[in-house]
């Protein structure tokens, strides 16, 4: 990940304040394996455009407080450039994020 990256998670787009700061990613999933038993993120497919990927999956998990088991679709946009990320947006619906990088289902 590039020092200077961009991040935006699910938890962001729902309005949770998220700053990506340097340190942070390994912040992030410390407070997944805090919140999650038995988290996966199955990837489906994925498109490539120029310097944009985007993976398009359903993340599974249980939370460990509530013990409510979730199934969610998502898509992630990745822009890279030099083999470094550059910048991260995911999305709760893939088709939104297929749309934001300039792609169609």
């Amino acid at each position: 990940m590039a020092p200077d990256a961009e991040v935006t998670t699910l938890s962001a787009r729902a309005g949770l304040a998220a700053r990506w700061e340097r340190g942070e990613t390994r912040r992030y999933f410390e407070q997944l394996d805090e919140a999650w038993t038995d988290l996966r993120v199955e990837i489906e497919d994925y498109h490539e455009s120029g310097d944009r990927v985007v993976a398009v999956g359903i993340m599974r998990g249980i939370g460990k407080t509530s013990n409510v088991e979730i199934a969610r679709s998502f898509g992630t946009v990745v822009v890279v450039s030099n083999s470094r990320l550059l910048r991260v947006d995911s999305y709760s619906d893939p088709r939104e994020a297929l749309e934001a990088a300039g792609l169609r289902d």
